[in-house]
C-alpha cells in the first residue's frame, strides 16, 4: 500500500469524503471534504514526486477558488494542502499565520525519507481530527511505485444520502445575538410610542434612558450610556440602524464568533455614548455608534485577511463608511461624534480580537 492510498483510507475513515462525483487526481493526488456545523474542511493531497511545482501551485489556486465560492455557506473554511514526497516541500513557504481568515490555507508535508509530518508552528495543528488521521497513516506508510486510483469513498455528495459529510442543502447556524439585539431595538421603539413618544419625543426618550448630560453628570445616571444604545428617534432612524445591523452584524457574529461580536458591539456602543456625552450637550440615543463599530470590525477583518466577508469586501466597507459619515455631517440632528467614536472603537476592538486569536493559535 503506497503513501497516497494509506492517507486516503485513513482520512475517509475519519469522516472525509469526495465532493460530488469528483475522483480527484488519480495519479498525483486527491481532494476530500468534511463539514462540521458552519465549518468546512477541504483536504487536497498531492504527490510531490509525481507532480511538477507549477502543477501543484495551480491545483492549490484552484482549490482556494473553490473554497471562496463556498464561503457564503460556511462561516469558516479550512483548506489543508497536504503534500508528500521525498525531502521537503516548497508549499510550506506560503504558510500564513491564522487570525480568523476564511477560507484559510494550511500547509502540511510528509517527508517520505524521514516519515515525519512537517507543519508550520504559526498555523493550527489540527482541524476536525485530521492531524490524528494523518499521523495514523504515517504509522503504516510503505512507499510503493504503483499508481494509486482512489476507490469510491464511504461518504459522498448525494441529495438522497443521509450519511453525506458535505450535504447539498446546508443549514447555517442562526445569528441569535444579532436577532436578539434587533428585536430589543424594535420592542423598545414600540414601548416608547405606547408611552407617548409622538406627543413628547424628548421627554419619553429621556424617561426610557437616552443620554441626557445633566442627569448623568449631576445625578450619576451613567447607565444611560448603555440604555441609549437601544433607543431611537423615529422609525427611519431605527430602520437604517437595523439595516446596518443585519448586513454587518450577521457577518461579524459568524466570522468573529458570538462572544467576540457582543464584546465589539457593546464596547463600540459604550465608546460612542461616551464620545457623545463629552463632545455634545444635547439629548442623544441610537445604535448607530455600535453599528459603526461592527463596520469597523468588518473593515479590519477584510483589510488584514485580504478576503471578503461573504460578498462584503474591504472596498465595500470603505464606501459604506464614507457615505455614512458624509451623511452624518450633512443631515441635521445626527450625532457624528458618536458615529466616529463607535467606528474607531470597533476597529480597535476587532483588531484586538484578531490578534488574540492569532496569539492563541501560536501557543
Amino acid at each position: 500500500m503506497n503513501a497516497l492510498e494509506t492517507i486516503y483510507r485513513e482520512c475517509t475513515a475519519a469522516g472525509f469524503g469526495h465532493l460530488g462525483e469528483e475522483a480527484g487526481h488519480s495519479h498525483g493526488g486527491f481532494t476530500l471534504a468534511r463539514e462540521d456545523g458552519m465549518a468546512l474542511c477541504l483536504l487536497q493531497v498531492v504527490d510531490n514526486d509525481k507532480l511538477e511545482p507549477d502543477v501543484r501551485k495551480f491545483l492549490r489556486a484552484k482549490e482556494m477558488e473553490r473554497a471562496s465560492s463556498l464561503s457564503y455557506m460556511f462561516s469558516s473554511i479550512w483548506v489543508v494542502f497536504l503534500s508528500c514526497g521525498k525531502g521537503g516541500s516548497d508549499s510550506l513557504k506560503e504558510a500564513e499565520a491564522f487570525f480568523g481568515q476564511s477560507p484559510y490555507a494550511i500547509y502540511w508535508h510528509i517527508d517520505l525519507d524521514t516519515q515525519m509530518l512537517i507543519t508550520d508552528p504559526n498555523q493550527p495543528t489540527d482541524i476536525m481530527n485530521l492531524h490524528k488521521a494523518v499521523l495514523g497513516a504515517l504509522e503504516v506508510i510503505k512507499v510503493s511505485p504503483s499508481p494509486f486510483v482512489p476507490d469510491a469513498p464511504k461518504p459522498t455528495i448525494d441529495e438522497t444520502s443521509e450519511e453525506s459529510v458535505f450535504p447539498t442543502k446546508f443549514t447555517s447556524s442562526v445569528p441569535i445575538c444579532t436577532i436578539v439585539i434587533a428585536i430589543t431595538n424594535i420592542l423598545m421603539k414600540i414601548l416608547m410610542y405606547l408611552d407617548g413618544y409622538e406627543q413628547h419625543p424628548q421627554v419619553t426618550a429621556i424617561r426610557f434612558g437616552a443620554i441626557f448630560p445633566y442627569l448623568i453628570w449631576n445625578h450619576g445616571e451613567y447607565f444611560r450610556l448603555f440604555t441609549a444604545m437601544f433607543l431611537h428617534f423615529g422609525w427611519t432612524h431605527l430602520f437604517f440602524n437595523l439595516t446596518g445591523l443585519l448586513i454587518f452584524g450577521t457577518r461579524i457574529e459568524a466570522y468573529y464568533g458570538k462572544f467576540s461580536f457582543i464584546f465589539i458591539y457593546l464596547f463600540s456602543g459604550l465608546s460612542a455614548s461616551a464620545a457623545s456625552l463629552f463632545l455634545t450637550q444635547g439629548i442623544s440615543a441610537g445604535a448607530s455608534g455600535a453599528i459603526y463599530g461592527i463596520i469597523g470590525a468588518a473593515f479590519i477583518y477584510t483589510r488584514l485577511n485580504k478576503q471578503s466577508m461573504d460578498v462584503i469586501s474591504n472596498q465595500v466597507v470603505i464606501i459604506y463608511v464614507v457615505m455614512g459619515l458624509g451623511m452624518s455631517f450633512v443631515v441635521p440632528n445626527i450625532d457624528y461624534f458618536a458615529h466616529i467614536g463607535g467606528l474607531i472603537a470597533g476597529t480597535l476592538a476587532g483588531w484586538l480580537v484578531l490578534k488574540l486569536k492569532q496569539l492563541k493559535n501560536k501557543t
